[in-house]
């Protein structure tokens, strides 16, 4: 996700947030000074999901500590560093829009006591989406793909309290003709327009509706990654296991991690590898004994490892595998 320019305004600013494909875009707009219907502040791009993925696994501290850092920079009348906490919310998850946005407001608004008390108010119902969205995670949007999401939904609504299923309300969404300029143009090098959807929105509640709308039509479906646990979005692939979300302390993914292990596994359970490799180990120790030269060793083990690989992708069997490394010593 990337910042296209420092987050700088004056007046009215909102969110907006639209879908493209297998991306979700977001948007801090502000009125435009140029005779335009917006002006673009921010612009953020994720993969189809990320809202409901992501959301969980916040750290809600980080709201206790831009909400420290407003308070400091309001006493000292610091708009850049009110701004600078915005951006440092977005920087760390799309799930922050709503938040970062009202930090933004407050920043310009003369009341900017009562738009504090907002901020702690918003904190509150941070809590109370992330209950929602664990129920979602591991029921509506599971990995089955025999449910029909949005009736699965309005039938968990009719059956726990309101508060984990609410309402999907919002406001009016608009057709717009969208530039895609700066770090937005670079994902649609061919075209320099999109046409979509969007919400425009100052609430929290309806960004979040919206979000959860847009993936029950879109039938999303969820799993738990088997290396990390968290949950993750299934895209086309229904057999994916491993997110690819980096791992903690490492430059590799999940996907690359689990990858790693069931290598490893196949090379300790597969009984062509196996047969391979007790035969390449014999073959290697005969080097030693002067039975045989390390070109024809060489030479050996490329044949064995194509044999191998027939064997392992069914194109022989087992027994004429053996029978093949048998004839060779």
């Amino acid at each position: 996700m990337e910042l296209i320019e420092q987050i700088h305004f004056s007046g009215h600013v909102w969110m907006a947030a639209y879908l493209e494909g297998r991306n979700e875009h977001f948007e801090i707009r502000t009125k435009s000074l140029y005779g335009l219907d917006h002006q673009l502040l921010w612009h953020g791009m994720a993969p189809m999901g990320s809202v409901a993925a992501d959301f969980i696994y916040l750290d809600l501290s980080d709201l206790q500590d831009a909400l420290a850092r407003v308070d400091s920079a309001m006493a000292k009348d610091d708009t850049s560093e009110v701004s600078r906490t915005a951006q440092t919310l977005l920087q760390k998850s799309v799930c922050y829009l709503p938040f970062a946005v009202e930090i933004m407001r407050t920043a310009r608004t003369p009341t900017r006591k009562r738009s504090f008390r907002a901020l702690r108010g918003l904190v509150e119902r941070y809590k109370s989406w992330r209950r929602t969205f664990e129920h979602l995670d591991g029921g509506v949007f599971s990995a089955r793909a025999d449910i029909d999401r949005p009736s699965r939904y309005m039938e968990q609504r009719s059956r726990a309290p309101h508060s984990s299923y609410p309402a999907l309300k919002y406001g009016e969404v608009s057709l717009e003709s969208i530039r895609l300029s700066d770090g937005a143009q670079r994902s649609f090098p061919a075209r320099p327009y999109l046409t979509a959807e969007v919400l425009n929105t100052e609430d929290a509640d309806q960004f979040f509706c919206y979000m959860i709308s847009k993936y029950l039509q879109a039938q999303l479906r969820m799993r738990r990654c088997k290396y990390c646990g968290r949950y993750f979005v299934l895209h086309g692939n229904s057999n994916q296991e491993y997110c690819d979300r980096p791992m903690e302390g490492s430059r590799g993914t999940c996907k690359e991690a689990g990858a790693m292990k069931l290598y490893v596994r196949r090379q300790n359970t597969d009984p062509a590898i196996r047969a391979y490799k007790r035969a390449y180990k014999t073959n290697y120790a005969r080097i030693a004994y002067g039975l045989k030269t390390k070109e024809d060793f060489y030479e050996w083990s490329k044949q064995a490892r194509l044999m191998r690989n027939k064997c392992a992708a069914g194109e022989i069997s087992l027994e004429d595998f053996n029978a093949w490394l048998e004839s060779g010593r």
